[in-house]
């Protein structure tokens, strides 16, 4: 069964870096943003245990390969991510809703 974790819209921010909470992640996972636009998943790749942190830690734009247009990514969607997996270790994909009014994070199997 997919864990949901909801989060205001305001949660993170650019340029908000990322602390290194306590994360007991074991698994290799897949993350997906969910295009506003079409609401198709886009795949941003793999984040493993040890690398997370690695990843960009700063808001950026990514591209959608759907609709063309620029979505928002931001450190607080990967702590979400993180926490996620966390909450549910048998998941091995992430889905990142960030619609207008919330943030809607789900693991997935």
């Amino acid at each position: 069964m997919p864990v949901s974790r909801n989060a205001p819209p305001d949660y993170g921010g650019v340029g908000e870096s990322l602390s290194a909470p306590p994360y007991d992640v074991e698994v290799m996972a897949v993350l997906l943003f969910k295009c506003p636009e079409t609401g198709t998943p886009v795949d941003l790749g793999e984040v493993s245990p040890e690398a997370h942190l690695a990843l960009s830690l700063w808001s950026r734009p990514i591209t959608c390969p759907h609709c063309g247009n620029d979505h928002r990514w931001t450190s607080a969607h990967l702590r979400l991510a993180m926490q996620a997996l966390q909450d549910s270790p048998q998941s091995s994909r992430v889905l990142i809703d960030d619609a207008l009014d919330r943030v809607e994070v789900t693991a997935l199997p």
